[in-house]
């Protein structure tokens, strides 16, 4: 009599398949997909090969379906989407204005900083020196 598994995906248990060995997801077509998406990606992983043939499949795919033409005709179609964002943008461009830090250089501070580096600097090669000798 076969044994039971526990389904990798959805983590129910099911009757093993007698003609399955090893087998590790269940008949439910959200595991099978998941389990098909999991061994493409550790195939593209592995295989130089694949990882071009998609790369490939991919290019000619964006070359048909330009996203600018999309983007237009979305944004044709639905002129109240254009009127939100333009306005959800404005809301974005003023807080990130309330939030910039002045354009004020203390250029006093700048020197002492550099000046207390250069001294650990020296600091550091005099002491290193010393070891050595």
């Amino acid at each position: 009599m076969p044994g039971t598994f526990t389904c990798h995906h959805c983590g129910m248990i099911f009757p093993c398949n007698p003609r399955i060995k090893r087998q590790k997801y269940c008949s439910a077509v959200f595991c099978q997909n998941a389990r098909h998406n999991i061994t493409t990606k550790k195939k593209l992983l592995r295989s130089s090969e694949s990882r071009m043939l998609h790369g490939a499949r991919n290019k000619r795919w964006r070359d048909k379906h330009p996203t600018h033409t999309y983007q237009n005709q979305y944004r044709k179609s639905h002129p109240e989407y254009v009127l939100s964002n333009r306005e959800q943008q404005k809301m974005r461009n003023n807080k990130r204005q309330k939030r910039a830090p002045s354009m004020i250089v203390k250029t006093y501070a700048y020197k002492a900083v550099s000046q207390q580096q250069q001294g650990v600097a020296i600091d550091i090669v005099s002491h290193t020196q010393k070891r050595r000798c």
